[in-house]
């Protein structure tokens, strides 16, 4: 399945808006929304198992 650009954009949108709740002072290697897809897609494909 293949999404449109303006699904993404959405998704991106959405998903942008979520606080980030670690210290902002501090080193963060890693973006909350990747950080969020990545466990969207473990959910989706059964990784939590």
């Amino acid at each position: 399945m293949k999404l449109s650009e303006e699904t993404v954009r959405r998704m991106k949108e959405h998903l942008g808006a979520i606080p980030d709740p670690r210290r902002q002072g501090s080193y963060i290697r890693h973006k909350l929304i990747d950080l969020v897809v990545i466990g969207r897609c473990s959910i989706i494909t059964g990784g939590y198992r």
